[in-house]
Order: C-alpha cells, then structure tokens, then sequence
C-alpha cells in the first residue's frame, strides 16, 4: 500500500481518439512537459429555517486539464479537428466547421525517490481551448504545444468518473501493461449474487470474487438453500427461469454488469 506519493515527472502519455464511443489505436505522445488537473466544485447548502442552522456539502462538476508537451502531428490534427475534406492528399484545413475528437488520455506520474509510479486515466477528453500556437525566432528552445481540455465525467463500475488512477503494483500486471489501450473494462469490476427465490431456510452461496470482463465464473452449488416440499434445481438469470440455466460448476464468461442468479425450484 502506498502511503506517500510525491511527483516529480510526467511521461510515457498517450491518447486514443474516440468515433463515438470507440476507441481507435494508442498514439503515444512525443514528449510531456506538464500535466495539471482543477476540479470546479459545486456547493449545495441544506438549511433549516427553525433553528438557523445549515449543512454544506461540495460536489464537483468539472474537472479541467492542462498539458503540455511536444505532440505528434496526428495528434493536433484530430484533437483539433483538421481534415482534409475537398482538400488534395496531404493538405488539412481549420475553420468554423473544423470539430476535433473526444479522446482518452493516459499517463504515468512518477515519483523518482520512492521510484513509484502512478497510472491516470481520463476516459473521454474534450478539447475545450481550439488550435492555438505560438511561434518565436528567439528563443533558445524550442517550445510546447499545450492543450486544455474537460475531462467528461464516464460511467465506470456503475459510478460518473472524470478519472481513474492505480499504483504500478496495485493492480495485475496486465492491467499496468495494457493501460496505454485503456477502456472502461480494463478497470471494472462485477459481482455475482445469488438469490434464494423464495427458498423458506438456509442462505444462498456468496461469491467474494469481484470479476472483470471476460473472466471465468464457476457458478456455486445450493449450500444451505432449502424450500419446503421443491427440490432445487439449479440456478437461472431470471426468476421465473425464462433466463439461462446454470447447473453447480458450471462455467460462463462474465459480461459488463453485475449477474444476478436465481435458485430454480420444481
């Protein structure tokens, strides 16, 4: 468990454009020079007239994010919506119509002392400030391209999230690995219930496993289940066991969402 984190670099960024909600190759980013995040908060304020006290709680709204780096062409051409519509081969134009793609963004925070590292995530990016640069013969260096863009808040395991982060050793190592290639399912997590289905005794198994998708579920047995005078007859999606049947040791693949099976009873 990490317990301080203290960052002293950004790298190793990449995006992914969006069509829609699919997501198209990794595109690795040429170097990173700045990453900075600011969540715009919303107060709301419960009070009662009867007293004159009140109670105050913040919600954020927005979160905003500023980077800066040396970005690949492709990058600023979709982010910013170049194209090349009614244009020859190799000639992109910008203007009133010019709408560049949503994008996930991902990037490793590294902590060089306690040589750690963290995993972000901002599954849907906006580019929020439009085509923007800045050119000087004078300076001694070259400079960055920067972007400001809204990360949108995503339904991951079941909750809105503008982002999500792990520590490299947190999480499998799969998980670390593909994180350039992220998706929503590289991260969640799903459960199985079982459900009695109006058994009068005993309690159905529980399944402590928090699955990811595409991972093996091996469907439990009764237990201690009982209903007077019915036999149980193994397990189904839906109640009225119209669904699909399950026997015990049984094996099915979990999909995204949480699966709930019923007892069967005849």
């Amino acid at each position: 468990m990490i317990e301080t984190f203290d960052v002293g670099r950004v790298g190793n960024a990449s995006m992914q454009a969006l069509t829609g909600d699919v997501a198209g190759a990794s595109k690795k980013f040429a170097c990173m020079a700045n990453l900075s995040g600011e969540t715009e908060m919303r107060e709301i304020i419960k009070k009662c007239p009867e007293d004159g006290s009140s109670e105050s709680k913040a919600i954020p709204i927005k979160h905003t994010v500023t980077l800066a780096g040396r970005f690949p062409v492709e990058i600023i051409r979709e982010v910013n919506g170049l194209d090349n519509k009614g244009l020859i081969a190799g000639v992109y134009g910008y203007g009133p119509t010019s709408k560049g793609k949503n994008f996930i963004l991902t990037a490793d925070l590294v902590d060089e002392f306690e040589n750690v590292v963290k995993k972000v995530a901002y599954p849907k990016c906006t580019n929020i400030k439009g085509l923007s640069y800045e050119i000087d013969n004078e300076a001694d260096e070259y400079g960055y391209a920067e972007l400001e863009i809204v990360a949108n808040a995503v339904m991951i395991g079941g909750v809105p999230r503008f982002y999500v982060e792990t520590f490299v050793g947190d999480v499998a190592e799969a998980v670390s690995n593909a994180w350039a290639d992220f998706a929503p399912s590289l991260v969640e997590a799903y459960n199985v219930i079982y459900n009695g289905n109006g058994s009068d005794a005993g309690e159905p198994p529980v399944d402590v496993i928090a699955y990811k998708v595409g991972d093996d579920v091996t469907v439990k047995a009764q237990g201690t289940l009982l209903l007077t005078d019915m036999i149980f007859d193994g397990w189904n999606t839906k109640a009225d066991g119209t669904g699909t049947d399950y026997a015990a040791a049984a094996v099915f693949e979990m999909a995204n969402a949480d699966v709930t099976l019923y007892a069967q009873w005849i």
